[in-house]
């Protein structure tokens, strides 16, 4: 389910294999088109405050986790504090994806669990309209007994 360019899919011949790992963390065949740009780091200072952070408190103040502390300007080759810290990120994204997606697919499968529960149950005028006399049945049946 919407799971296209979340998992890397290089075919290993040597065992007939698909890699299957988290696209952007694979380090054997991913190439980190993003970082390769950068000249500086950039690493967002707010990050390094030794605070423990969620996932949506990383990215709930966007832009003024940049404007009150900054970020690292060291040169991006240069920098080895923070290394590779962008391909991390994108990780933690792509891991959140796919448990909001493993979720979603969940909560799908309870849907349709339940419209299939309700369309065999019937609907409450159908119930109301079904009436059974036990008169008009025991009249009919010869061996009941009154």
């Amino acid at each position: 389910l919407f799971t296209h360019n979340l998992f890397c899919e290089a075919y290993n011949k040597a065992n007939n294999t698909y890699c299957k790992r988290v696209r952007v963390i694979c380090a054997e065949h991913y190439k980190g088109e993003l970082e390769n740009e950068l000249q500086v780091c950039a690493y967002p200072k707010a990050w390094s405050a030794g605070k423990s952070l969620t996932f949506a408190e990383m990215f709930e103040h966007g832009a003024d986790l940049l404007k009150d502390q900054g970020f690292c300007c060291a040169p991006r080759k240069d920098c080895v504090q923070h290394h590779r810290w962008i391909q991390a990120l994108v990780g933690t994204i792509e891991c959140e994806r796919m448990n909001l997606l493993t979720r979603l697919d969940e909560l799908l499968e309870r849907r349709k669990t339940v419209s299939v529960g309700c369309s065999t149950r019937g609907d409450v005028i159908s119930l109301l309209n079904f009436v059974v006399s036990f008169r008009s049945i025991s009249k009919l049946d010869p061996f009941c007994i009154e």
